[in-house]
């Protein structure tokens, strides 16, 4: 087991950055340890000193996954080495085997650093794989593009591998603390929020309901630009009571097609909240509203939408988490409407 000498100040560096890098997340130190599993390495990163210590190489490997799981980078706590997963999956299938070593045989060939550097910016995966067609043959493809697949979710994992494989084009970092405590709507990889707090709301969705209200408000905005809807957002304050109006793309210009009133909050939602959304739809003659909330709505309030038929959908706590799960790209970079 190799073991690395460095000092806490140092090695609480080296997660800042590294992380930063691959989840495009400035992270305090604090945030850090919080999304890392207690041990040694967290202890190490929770002691400020410049002292001398050393650390086993394989537990900052295994952190480092663990807190990009937890960030939303990467699908799962742990990504193992490409040609050991997948010589366990296939361990029965002697043909697919012989394949995936004429596979990895030939990328060897074609990048011989490989498993220093990873497979680096230069490689072009297209041209490979017409390689691999003309000299293996074309069953041999879909076994590189899974071995491919998985080479590259484990550069992304690798804290020592970080030129290549960071998890998008971030020209910048955005605060984690932002998505709790910022108001601003400023988003670089998104419309409304940031891709990068959407990804780290899937794992951590038990924090939906400490984010800031106006981030809220953006999450619900977001979900209907990418959806092919016009969306407006409101100003936030003195907004009377409507937070999004969304059109569809043929009817903008006419009455909205859904108000959206947001609730981020704990209590169930009561039936007051119902009848002022009912009576801005009224107002703007808009075709339905939405309420979304973190919660869900009192038995009375459903009762009153049922009864006198209100046009008011609702998206309670557990539709809402289908929505982020739906716009997340763990492990894939950001796919962004403009």
């Amino acid at each position: 087991m190799a073991k690395i000498y460095t000092s806490p100040n140092h090695l609480a560096g080296f997660f800042s950055e590294r992380l930063g890098i691959k989840s495009g997340l400035a992270l305090t130190r604090g945030e850090i340890i919080a999304h890392l599993d207690p041990g040694r390495v967290a202890s190490i990163i929770d002691t400020e000193d410049d002292g001398v210590i050393s650390v086993a190489s394989s537990d900052i490997h295994d952190s480092f996954q663990i807190a990009l799981y937890r960030l939303g980078v990467i699908p799962t706590k742990f990504v193992g080495h490409a040609m050991t997963t997948l010589s366990i999956k296939h361990a029965n299938d002697v043909e697919h085997l012989a394949k995936l070593n004429s596979v990895v045989d030939l990328l060897a060939e074609c990048v011989p650093k490989i498993g220093l550097e990873g497979l680096g910016t230069s490689f072009v995966e297209a041209e490979f794989l017409d390689l691999v067609e003309t000299r293996i043959g074309i069953p041999a493809v879909a076994v590189a593009i899974e071995y491919l697949s998985h080479e590259r979710a484990n550069e992304q994992a690798n804290p020592w591998l970080w030129k290549q494989a960071s998890n998008g084009n971030w020209e910048g970092l955005v605060c984690l603390g932002d998505l709790f405590h910022s108001e601003s709507l400023s988003a670089e990889n998104g419309r409304f929020i940031d891709q990068r707090f959407i990804d780290y709301l899937g794992p951590n969705f038990e924090r939906i309901g400490e984010i800031h209200w106006r981030q809220f408000e953006a999450l619900s905005a977001e979900y209907f630009q990418r959806n092919g809807y016009h969306v407006k957002i409101g100003e936030g304050r003195n907004d009377g009571g409507v937070d999004v109006r969304a059109w569809k793309e043929d009817e903008y210009g006419t009455p909205c097609t859904i108000l959206v009133q947001c609730k981020r909050q704990k209590a169930k939602v009561g039936k007051v909240v119902v009848k002022a959304l009912y009576a801005d739809v009224l107002d703007e003659r808009a075709t339905s509203g939405m309420l979304v909330t973190t919660s869900s709505l009192e038995p009375g309030a459903q009762s009153v939408c049922t009864q006198r038929g209100y046009p008011i959908n609702v998206i309670d706590r557990v539709k809402l988490r289908a929505w982020i799960n739906a716009m997340r790209t763990p492990g894939r970079g950001a796919e962004l409407s403009t």
